[in-house]
């Protein structure tokens, strides 16, 4: 018997919003994105509107709305708008028969603004995190959110078939880090504050999907060479210095109590390290392997991410030139200018005087 949504529905249906180690599970299938956008619209829950390319849910454990539109064959873009209203994971699931040929790049974009303070100057300054993430076609992905957080995802879909035949040398794909990647054993790569002052090459994209009512729909052509503007961008600028390479064979629920520990560890980028015996004990894991498993999920270390994501700030409150390195090194817990400094350096691989 070949596969159906409507058969796929009534096997998974009992799973939706089913509770494991601490958060809700939502499954969707991700084989392509036709059968992913097929799976969330036969859902009970969401409002589907194929016409206009867009569905929506407002329910007990999350409320959104998302975008679609397949810009060529074997290219897709989906944006989606969501608050969290439970711990809430959202997990892959691939149909069996069925190939899984469909790479994603990624961007997170949260909604939560951190708001840093300098007393002495009387100045607020707001943050956003914005991450980056490229996953191989049938990457065992699960993606965890906290209640409470209101986020914007942006993805492109790209086949395999679409990634052959844009991967010569004059081809958006051409680089030597991807070309690698490709062929290695890791499923995905992670890119924390990527692209931190190139935010126009993917806010127009946003722009265009969430303004499409306002502008009587959207210019397909326009949005196809915005998106492969993002992909370029993003090709042209990535290197081994700016990737953390993930190779995951940790369990769903390993993996769950990782997503904690870097929420933990996200929470606490204004204030001192929270100390890997803190961490562990708060997600109920050993050292051992919450480092071990910490490195799997995010490729590197617990502090050297927290201090990865302190460096990424402390230079983006630098370039404003109205403020002091004492008191960027002060804002983000270090007595000692010193030892700010080096941290810096050991990042962005200058001193921030050098700046």
């Amino acid at each position: 018997m070949g596969f159906s949504i409507k058969n796929w529905l009534s096997s998974f249906q009992k799973y939706f919003f089913y509770y494991r180690d601490g958060f809700y599970e939502l499954p969707y299938i991700a084989n392509s994105p036709e059968l992913m956008l097929a799976s969330f619209g036969s859902m009970p829950f969401v409002k589907h509107y194929p016409k206009k390319s867009y569905f929506t849910t407002d329910n007990m454990f999350l409320k959104g709305k998302g975008y679609y539109q397949k810009l060529e064959e074997g290219l897709w873009l989906i944006i989606s708008d969501m608050e969290i209203k439970k711990d809430l994971s959202f997990k892959l699931y691939y149909e069996p028969g069925i190939e899984a040929n469909y790479h994603t790049l990624n961007i997170y974009l949260s909604k939560d603004t951190k708001v840093v303070r300098f007393p002495k100057m009387n100045l607020d300054l707001a943050f956003e995190d914005h991450t980056w993430g490229l996953y191989k076609a049938g990457t065992k992905g699960l993606n965890s959110h906290f209640k409470g957080q209101k986020s914007m995802f942006l993805n492109i879909y790209f086949s395999i078939d679409w990634v052959n035949q844009n991967i010569a040398s004059n081809g958006v794909l051409k680089n030597k880090v991807l070309e690698d990647f490709f062929k290695s054993s890791n499923e995905s790569l992670f890119l924390p504050n990527f692209l931190e002052n190139k935010k126009e090459v993917y806010e127009n994209v946003i722009d265009s999907f969430l303004n499409r009512d306002k502008n009587e729909g959207i210019d397909v052509l326009m949005l196809k060479r915005n998106t492969l503007e993002i992909i370029s961008t993003f090709v042209n600028i990535i290197d081994d210095d700016s990737i953390f390479k993930t190779a995951s064979a940790t369990s769903e629920k390993d993996k769950r109590k990782i997503v904690k520990a870097e929420y933990i560890i996200n929470n606490a980028i204004f204030s001192e390290f929270p100390s890997i015996e803190y961490l562990a004990k708060e997600v109920g894991i050993s050292l051992s392997k919450l480092k071990t498993d910490f490195k799997a999920v995010y490729g590197t270390t617990p502090y050297q991410y927290y201090s990865n994501k302190q460096m990424n700030y402390a230079k983006k409150i630098l370039s404003r030139k109205d403020v002091s390195i004492k008191e960027v090194a002060y804002t983000l817990g270090y007595n000692n200018a010193s030892k700010f400094a080096d941290a810096f350096r050991r990042v962005h691989g200058h001193l921030p005087s050098e700046l």
